[in-house]
């Protein structure tokens, strides 16, 4: 196969050529950067822009303007993106409690231009601003959009041998003016030489970076935290999270816009992200696990061997052979070693480190963007401040459990570019049995094995959802695109097959509820029958009256009293045909007898109160002329009338109390209710 000669020869060494270190040459001695002829002509054309701009609001006759061509229209006048103008809006809002703000957008959202727009608004002529940055690609980029979106703007640089004007009274006081700090320059007695009060607004660029002392020291100096001068902070991003899990609101006080990659794909600002997971039998248990990520250097020597650089290569040229490609590397010697063999496979391949030459690094970029190279290996240079909108392919070729580094790598090829349709992520996993991975998968929501074998990562998250809805059990069972789809068709089946049935199940429903409407009709009708006879039943007693010498209370249509604190209890109640009055006595959990019936409730009462009299000499507790029974209401009893939501007034006596509780008690107890 074509890989044969590479692993047989076993020493590679000679193919390192691609990505070698050039012999020592003579060094530029200024790091000032230079911009290439298509950056002069693109800013050339954005001035004549803004000049003609300028003439008309002043109403002079503006000269002719020169069209931007299609491929450099990216900075076209200060027309932004709906989501680029909101987020612009929420960071220049006024709110005098709120000046550090945090604003989270996906990489390829254009956050130094939303930047530069913030500037443009807050910074008026005379006024300065600090931007800070940690990388001379960030620091470059940061200076050609500041220089071409805002007219006239006086753009310095603090970096190294590179020092930015201290005293404002040297400035233009017509112009707006910028310093691109690097934050590595921006330390200690040379932080000194700045005046507290120099800057009227301070921009950290990938501020995820910004909980860091170095960026503190920075803010804390310029007074972003000062009460009183509270200089205006705001940090962009694209990851909000840190590996050392140090939270962001140290420094900011709110995150005052977030627009994540799946909003911006949903919008077609960014392109589509389709996923290949390949699976590898390189074993990661031993590799330690050390401040929330796998060790470097024990990762690294686990997964830099030639059987798995192999199946890389193997599985680039499968899914992705004429793809530009960046694949992010668990260290330098794996990122050289990887180059090499891609090299020695035919895909030229260079790799990318943080100990490279400037100007090798810069010509190897130069070579990956002109297509002169197809591929770039890399290791922690690439995931931050490196625009490649033509890279059309991803290789995570470094295992992690941090969701910041996948993040970053993806967003490498997320950004629209002419005839490129989407990005492919080609996801390496290995073997970790117990040790939590992020992978691409992970990004979207999936489960981290999970493989999408190259459809849409969003797209098969939103099926997962769908099924999950479906049947949460075949959910919990599919691992790949396919078994979600095919999971998705059985789950629709079952309900195709159960459509009928419930169909029926309707009609059998319907006819339910019509007998049951029958039942309550019916019912409905007996009650009102019984409400006639109780009501014949009342007329008697109203011929006939009694008083009864004891406290009974109201229960349903009936009366109770319970003469040895319910022991035992007597009920007078209508019989079944509400043709008569019964008088029943129930003692304990016995069976209740019958002590007669009667005509009307006045006899059954007599009746009752004649046998209570003759069976219990002390019958004080139910006597309505026993002392106790005038005296005002006690306390705890009003408490519990209380309780049950019954309102009294100051006349209300003991034995009143009494009366309205036992009735109450009963109600609870029977769920009968209370006679008006």
């Amino acid at each position: 196969m074509w890989y044969n000669a590479l692993t047989m020869s076993g020493n590679v060494a000679p193919l390192l050529r691609s990505t070698s270190v050039a012999p020592e040459r003579e060094r530029k001695k200024s790091r000032k950067r230079e911009r290439t002829p298509e950056q002069e002509a693109r800013m050339a054309l954005l001035r004549e822009r803004w000049a003609a701009m300028e003439d008309r609001a002043l109403g002079v006759a503006p000269a002719p303007i020169n069209v931007m061509p299609a491929s450099m229209n990216a900075l076209s006048g200060l027309v932004l993106r709906d989501y680029q103008e909101a987020t612009v809006q929420a960071a220049t809002a006024l709110n005098p409690d709120v000046w550090r703000r945090l604003l989270v957008l996906a990489t390829g959202a254009g956050k130094t231009v939303i930047a530069a727009e913030i500037i443009r608004r807050l910074i008026k002529p005379g006024m300065k601003a600090l931007f800070l940055a940690h990388r001379d690609e960030l620091i470059t980029q940061a200076r050609n959009e500041i220089e071409g979106f805002i007219p006239g703007v006086h753009v310095e640089i603090e970096q190294a041998e590179n020092r930015a004007t201290r005293e404002r009274s040297l400035l233009d006081a017509e112009r707006r003016h910028v310093v691109i700090g690097s934050v590595q320059s921006m330390r200690g007695n040379r932080l000194k030489t700045w005046d507290r009060s120099t800057f009227d607004l301070v921009i950290i660029d990938e501020a995820h970076h910004g909980a860091a002392q170095t960026y503190r020291n920075i803010v804390e100096h310029f007074q972003c935290f000062d009460d009183e001068k509270r200089t205006p902070l705001i940090g962009v991003t694209a990851t909000p999270m840190r590996s050392d899990k140090v939270g962001l609101g140290v420094l900011f006080q709110e995150i005052s816009a977030s627009y994540p990659l799946p909003d911006l794909i949903e919008k077609k600002y960014l392109c589509n992200l389709r996923a290949i997971a390949v699976d590898t039998d390189t074993d990661l248990r031993r590799v330690r696990v050390r401040a929330g990520d796998f060790a470097q250097g024990e990762l690294e020597e686990a997964v830099n061997t030639d059987k798995r650089n192999l199946l890389i290569i193997a599985a680039h040229r499968r899914f992705a052979p004429d793809r530009p490609t960046i694949a992010f590397c668990s260290g330098v010697a794996h990122a050289i070693r990887l180059a090499a063999m891609f090299s020695s496979a035919g895909v030229p391949a260079e790799a990318i480190y943080g100990a490279m030459d400037e100007d090798e690094r810069r010509a190897a970029l130069e070579r990956y963007a002109n297509g002169e190279t197809r591929l770039l290996t890399n290791y922690a240079v690439l995931g931050e401040g490196y625009n490649s909108p033509h890279t059309s392919a991803i290789i995570l070729a470094r295992p992690t459990q941090s969701s910041l580094v996948i993040t970053q790598a993806i967003g490498r090829g997320s950004r629209l570019h002419p005839g490129k349709e989407d990005a492919l992520i080609i996801d390496i996993l290995d073997v970790t049995s117990g040790k939590e991975l992020f992978t691409a998968a992970s990004l979207a929501g999936l489960p981290a094995g999970f493989d999408a074998q190259g459809k849409d990562l969003f797209a098969t998250a939103q099926r997962l959802d769908e099924l999950k809805k479906l049947d949460p059990a075949l959910a919990r069972q599919a691992l790949d695109a396919a078994t979600v789809d095919e999971s998705i068709e059985r789950a629709m089946k079952r309900i195709r097959a159960h459509e009928i049935e419930i169909l029926r199940r309707e009609e059998q429903q319907k006819a339910q509820e019509a007998a049951w409407e029958a039942q309550r009709a019916e019912r409905e009708a007996q009650r009102r029958e019984m409400d006639a006879k109780i009501a014949v039943l009342n007329e008697r007693n109203a011929a006939r009256p009694h008083e009864s010498p004891f406290m009974w209370y109201a229960v349903g249509n009936g009366i109770e009293i319970s003469p040895n604190q319910g022991e035992t209890t007597y009920t007078i109640a209508p019989l079944p045909d509400a043709t008569a009055y019964a008088v029943t006595i129930r003692t304990g959990r016995q069976p209740r007898r019958m002590l007669g019936t009667y005509a009307d409730m006045n006899a059954a009462t007599r009746a009752a109160d004649r046998d209570i009299t003759s069976s219990y000499a002390n019958t004080v507790l139910i006597s309505k002329r026993a002392r106790w029974t005038q005296q005002p209401a006690s306390e705890k009893q009003i408490a519990v009338l209380a309780k049950f939501g019954v309102t009294v007034d100051g006349n209300l006596t003991k034995g009143g109390a009494a009366v309205r509780l036992n009735s109450l008690f009963a109600q609870k107890q029977h769920g009968a209710q209370i006679a008006a």
